[in-house]
């Protein structure tokens, strides 16, 4: 006879940290290279680290940094100042309220709204990188409760909101460019039905290569295409019935660290560019591992 599972047993298991003590020193030592050209390592190291972003500074120990880039995936004060002055990503600010009769507002390249609070207005990417960040932390620490139905709610929207931030990635570029006068850039890049053609376009537009440099035989696509698989079967709903099997969600909630992170990463690169915060988060997101539950035999 085989006994059921324990009731507390979590099929899901998510990892504490996104980065290794090695991996998380070597990441913020490269980012304060390029904060801070001209300071020695061992100066890090010793004293402390002093960050400006517009007008406020703070001051940390390397140490702190450490901790954070291991818990988050990135150094918290160092990647937002360099974030800050990215062309494409830089110079976008979040805010909210609990006051009932204050009103907040955001301008953005053209892009105005005003909110009554109570409310909250951040950048889609910070957004929806949180939104992945969690749904896959809740889905895991549901993933003990049958009939897995929180598990399956935080999967379904986990799929939606990967494809959602690649989409908001790529409609950055097409904004700031029609603020900036190009009347063409929404009609080239975006028009395509197809979402290969409309990444061809996009890519040769505005990273001077095409498709192939993604796709051909790359991880980071191969992953990404996954999630789209993933997607389109949940927003057309061709099937009757949606079944789940809980020990494959261990690889679907995984596709994000290459899929979205690693894959946006990748076009960046292609672009000159270094990768941003949200990206350089999803891509060293805490795996998840599936745990089979423990049985006795009789």
């Amino acid at each position: 006879m085989v006994t059921p599972p324990k009731p507390d047993h979590r099929f899901l298991e998510i990892g504490r940290y996104h980065r290794s003590d090695a991996d998380a020193e070597r990441y913020v030592l490269a980012l304060l290279r390029r904060a801070t050209p001209g300071v020695r390592a061992r100066d890090w190291k010793h004293q402390e680290i002093k960050i400006t972003t517009g007008n406020r500074t703070s001051t940390h120990r390397f140490g702190e940094l450490v901790r954070l880039a291991r818990e988050t995936g990135t150094a918290g004060p160092v990647s937002e100042r360099l974030d800050m002055d990215d062309p494409f990503f830089g110079g976008a600010f979040s805010m909210a309220t609990n006051g009932e009769g204050v009103t907040i507002g955001t301008k953005y390249a053209g892009y105005e709204a005003s909110l009554r609070g109570p409310a909250r207005s951040y950048p889609v990417e910070d957004e929806l990188t949180q939104d992945i960040l969690v749904l896959r932390s809740r889905a895991c620490a549901a993933s003990g409760d049958v009939p897995f139905e929180e598990t399956a709610r935080c999967y379904k929207a986990y799929v939606f909101a990967c494809t959602s931030l690649v989409e908001a990635f790529l409609n950055r570029h097409v904004h700031l460019a029609q603020h900036r006068g190009d009347a063409t850039a929404e009609q080239d890049a975006m028009a395509a039905s197809n979402l290969e053609e409309r990444l061809d376009r996009w890519l040769r537009r505005y990273a001077n290569a095409d498709l192939a440099a993604i796709k051909n035989g790359e991880v980071e696509w191969n992953h990404f295409q996954e999630l789209r698989f993933a997607r389109n079967g949940l927003i057309h709903s061709t099937s009757p019935f949606l079944g789940l099997e809980i020990r494959s969600l261990e690889r679907v909630l995984n596709l994000v660290r290459e899929g979205v992170g690693g894959f946006l990463t990748r076009i960046r690169r292609l672009q000159g560019l270094e990768p941003l915060g949200f990206m350089e988060r999803l891509a060293t997101a805490p795996r998840v591992e599936y745990r089979t539950a423990q049985r006795r035999k009789k």
